[in-house]
């Protein structure tokens, strides 16, 4: 099952790596971007078997998350965190990290150009989730005296 994340009109996926749950979100800027480091195509080869996949793999990660952040930030949300690639090497990473970065890319791709949702994705609209998260506690540190 996947995970939908709608920032705004735009979508994205989630992934958890390292403890932080990151936003993946692909949108038309994300393609330029892509498309002007590596060249014409959706995404460049994020085969993880290749020096060359597994790099790509980090890059594209980190600019797909500095969408997500940089969309939050227009709706005001500022605490979406960003991959960091030199950081996430320094952690000495497990080999299943990739792939879990490696399908996050490719979800967050395929879930930009499709219209329709699939039947078993999860959608979370990030923005009224952080919304009703901030409703809730603004009404927790509201003390009623007598």
């Amino acid at each position: 099952m996947r995970k939908v994340i709608t920032i705004g009109i735009a979508r994205g996926t989630s992934a958890v790596i390292l403890g932080t749950e990151y936003y993946f979100l692909y949108d038309g800027e994300a393609l330029f971007r892509i498309q002007d480091e590596f060249g014409p195509g959706v995404l460049p080869d994020l085969s993880i078997t290749q020096k060359e996949g597994a790099y790509n793999t980090l890059r594209v990660s980190e600019i797909l998350t500095e969408q997500a952040a940089k969309k939050c930030k227009k709706y005001g949300i500022d605490d979406v965190p960003v991959f960091n690639k030199d950081e996430f090497l320094a952690s000495d990473p497990m080999p299943f990290m990739y792939l879990d970065l490696q399908k996050a890319c490719i979800d967050a791709a395929n879930i930009g150009f499709e219209r329709e949702q699939q039947d078993g994705d999860e959608e979370i609209d990030l923005i009224l989730l952080k919304q009703q998260k901030k409703r809730a506690t603004k009404g927790q540190s509201i003390s009623k005296t007598e």
